[in-house]
């Protein structure tokens, strides 16, 4: 079953408040903040802005957080691989982290329903890249709430971490196995990762 587009859901004047760490928001002055912040990068529009805070506000965590979470990992591209894999692995293969999270092969084969296998998890991955940023979004917040596992997602850390390697969440110091490190240029814990994400920000978080 598809799974439903995100509709263009706060017109202007919106009377529901986001508490962003700019303080007190209207959700279309956080979507205006933050195509502002990313417009010319990828596909940044101002519905995928808009999509980025509906998402966001669903699984209740900072939508400038989650934008500067999709820029560190494709730059709003929604047909970007993972660049170790590509060179590593060839690309294209079901192996490499597509899209606007970087959703690994496996992870697309869950999202879709799909029986897991390597020729589904090659589909699967060219399904998720045939689909542009605004019909990804959906998709990211369907992973979002399954990754938390019922955890809070409202600090960037646990945020970064739901995307990066969720069974890590709230543990920033703990070591990253060696496959990890060695895929991720030598990213040894959550911490490191974290940083890596606030270093490319365009827009503020309290990251714990």
């Amino acid at each position: 079953m598809a799974f439903p587009l995100l509709p263009f859901l706060f017109a202007a004047g919106a009377t529901l408040v986001v508490t962003s760490s700019k303080g007190k928001m209207t959700p279309t002055a956080v979507a205006a903040a933050i195509y502002n912040a990313y417009k010319g990068r990828g596909e940044m529009s101002r519905l995928l802005a808009n999509d980025i805070v509906v998402v966001a506000l669903r699984v209740k965590a900072d939508p400038f957080a989650l934008a500067n979470l999709i820029n560190f990992e494709s730059g709003f591209k929604s047909k970007i691989e993972n660049g170790w894999c590509v060179r590593v692995k060839g690309g294209d293969q079901g192996l490499c982290g597509v899209g606007l999270i970087q959703f690994m092969p496996r992870t697309c084969v869950r999202l879709f329903g799909m029986k897991d296998t390597p020729a589904n998890r090659v589909i699967a991955a060219k399904r998720m890249r045939a689909l542009s940023a605004h019909e990804q979004m959906p998709w990211v917040q369907l992973y979002l709430e399954r990754a938390s596992g019922g955890r809070s997602l409202k600090n960037p850390a646990s945020l970064y971490m739901a995307v990066f390697y969720p069974a890590y969440i709230g543990k920033p110091d703990k070591l990253f196995p060696p496959k990890v490190v060695e895929q991720n240029g030598g990213m040894t814990k959550p911490r490191d990762y974290i940083a890596k994400v606030g270093k490319n920000a365009l827009l503020p978080t309290t990251t714990a």
